[in-house]
């Protein structure tokens, strides 16, 4: 009902604004109700996404390319996001490495589950977080780091070999990813979901250069 869906999602807007939240996001099956009401409520469509399951297995013969992810790679890995994901899409979600670690869900994970990165000539160019009981993972590559993705791949396979099986939602344009996942051996569900986010409170420095009348520069 779409008075219905308008109404919930004004609710959670306000009771976001309430609590300071600075961005909503919004995931939702392509062309369901909630996809149509969420432009209305003033949610910017990020991207799509596609789901992937099955057993990963491995795809390549090392991983000597691949180590646990550490606080020293929080900037890396924004900059693999910022390479990987087109800028219309940062734009509506992330563009600063704040706005990029205040979106990050991490409530799927538990103690004993973490984050990998893969490098290519010393610099990080792909990234993974995984769930060892669930199976559910995260993937994000530059376009053409075909090898340390595979990499990265059997690594992410390796730490979740005891889940019954393993799954996650890739963006559709991530075409690195994509390939690396078929050859691990996933399949991917026709089904294209929806991701829409809604940004609601600037950073008070900038409001406070606003009132006080100084220009800022830059993006």
């Amino acid at each position: 009902d779409r008075v219905v869906l308008d109404d919930l999602l004004r609710q959670v807007i306000v009771a976001a604004r309430d609590a300071e939240v600075t961005h909503l996001l919004l995931r939702t099956r392509d062309e369901s109700p909630a996809a149509e009401a969420a432009p209305r409520a003033g949610f910017v469509l990020v991207q799509g996404e596609r789901l992937w399951h099955g057993r990963l297995a491995p795809t390549s013969h090392t991983t000597t390319g691949v180590r646990d992810w550490s606080k020293d790679d929080v900037f890396p890995s924004f900059q693999v996001y910022s390479r990987a994901v087109p800028v219309a899409a940062r734009q509506s979600m992330a563009m600063t490495v704040n706005e990029w670690s205040a979106i990050h869900d991490r409530h799927w994970q538990e103690r004993g589950d973490g984050a990998l990165v893969a490098e290519h000539d010393g610099r990080v160019v792909a990234t993974a977080r995984y769930a060892r009981g669930s199976g559910q993972f995260t993937l994000i590559s530059e376009p053409d780091m075909a090898a340390a993705t595979d990499m990265l791949v059997t690594a992410v396979a390796e730490r979740m070999e005891d889940a019954k099986r393993h799954i996650a939602l890739i963006a559709a344009a991530g075409t690195t990813e994509d390939a690396a996942l078929r050859r691990a051996g996933l399949i991917q569900e026709p089904e294209v979901y929806l991701l829409f986010c809604k940004r609601l409170v600037h950073p008070v420095r900038e409001e406070t250069y606003a009132r006080a009348g100084i220009p800022i520069t830059g993006g």
